[in-house]
């Protein structure tokens, strides 16, 4: 969905400020996701407190993957862009 939104707002398909009301107010109740996957954890904690961890460790390691391999499609994405915003200029 987000690959879907962001390629819709590089193409100019949906504006910035159509949707900018609503990514605020996702943004201010975002805290509230992550109180039950905390409470869960709390609760499971004897039965996960000798792999602690290695949970730690792949939660870091799996958040830099992901955040390398979204730049990198970034990245891609915009070079097909600003190529093919020159292939049409010319």
């Amino acid at each position: 969905g987000m690959v879907i939104l962001f390629v819709l707002l590089c193409t100019g398909v949906i504006k910035l400020p159509q949707i900018e009301a609503l990514a605020d107010w996702l943004l201010s109740v975002m805290p509230i996701f992550f109180i039950v996957p905390t409470i869960g954890i709390m609760d499971s904690y004897l039965l996960i407190k000798n792999e602690l961890l290695q949970i730690v460790i792949l939660s870091v390691v799996s958040t830099v993957v992901v955040m390398v391999v979204t730049g990198w499609v970034s990245q891609l994405i915009m070079k097909y862009d600003a190529k093919e915003k020159e292939g049409r200029e010319s």
